[in-house]
């Protein structure tokens, strides 16, 4: 029915497929990428994966990698769904469906940024921070499959023989405002993730600092009881050393010195 060569299907469906729209021997062929769902072990929440549409006369058949269920939940829907008027308006129905997928996974993805953005808060280490880089490249590699998706859509819709009716004509037009807004979505996101990267970058260098200046001034509390026991510990004849009270003495003095220690410090505002 399609007069496609098994070359060509195996080209469709191998990993050198990309975004495309193209006359076959009277057959359209239509390449599109779409979200796949990592496993949640997986570094990245989404990659892609392409969905080949071929297209002949009132004939319509979609290709896809089986690794997952999206293409068949995809179709399934379409399956179970209305009645449609024409081969062209299933066909727009799927475009823009497809760009549906892209604004779910954008706004999956802003959603574990910002589960990520309240484990910063308090972080010392760098493991949020590569998390944040790996949804970084999610986004960069959605923003770059959209615009890929968009050249293909705006292709589309110069070819005026799949207008059938004015509802296919808006279902198109919906589908690449679709996508120009899932664009935009991706690179704002994008934008305001590399700023949220440079301040938690600052704000983890920030909460270490503090922890090292914390222990700094303990340390420098807790030297003046360990200076006096280590004087007073020593085998020489010193001050008070026979004397019945010496011990609470001494704790006492050290207790104070140690004290007037932590005031100076909090009046300078270094603890």
């Amino acid at each position: 029915t399609f007069s496609l060569d098994s070359k060509t299907l195996q080209k469709q469906l191998g990993s050198s497929c990309r975004p495309l729209a193209m006359d076959y021997h009277g057959t359209m062929m239509i390449t599109l990428a779409v979200t796949k769902k990592n496993a949640p072990t997986a570094k990245r929440l989404f990659d892609m994966e392409y969905l080949t549409i071929l297209m002949r006369d009132q004939h319509i058949v979609t290709l896809g990698d089986d690794s997952n269920q999206s293409i068949h939940t995809l179709l399934n829907s379409f399956n179970q769904g209305a009645h449609h008027s024409s081969v062209h308006t299933l066909l727009f129905h799927i475009l823009k469906v497809c760009a549906g997928k892209f604004v779910e996974a954008l706004s999956e993805i802003n959603h574990k940024v910002e589960e990520i953005e309240n484990g910063l808060k308090t972080a010392i280490q760098n493991k949020q921070i590569f998390q944040l880089l790996e949804n970084n490249k999610n986004l960069n590699l959605l923003s770059s499959t959209l615009k890929s998706n968009l050249n293909i859509l705006k292709k589309i819709q110069l070819r005026q023989k799949f207008y059938s009716d004015e509802s296919s004509h808006a279902l198109l037009a919906d589908a690449i405002i679709e996508t120009e807004q899932a664009q935009s979505m991706a690179e704002i996101h994008n934008i305001n993730l590399s700023n949220l990267m440079d301040a938690y970058s600052a704000a983890v260098e920030n909460n270490l600092s503090l922890v090292v200046q914390y222990l700094s001034v303990y340390v420098i509390v807790a030297a003046v009881p360990m200076g006096i026991a280590g004087i007073y510990g020593m085998n020489t004849p010193l001050p008070f050393q026979d004397e019945p009270y010496a011990l609470a003495a001494l704790a006492g003095i050290a207790l104070l010195i140690a004290t007037l220690l932590v005031v100076t410090l909090k009046v300078r505002r270094i603890l």
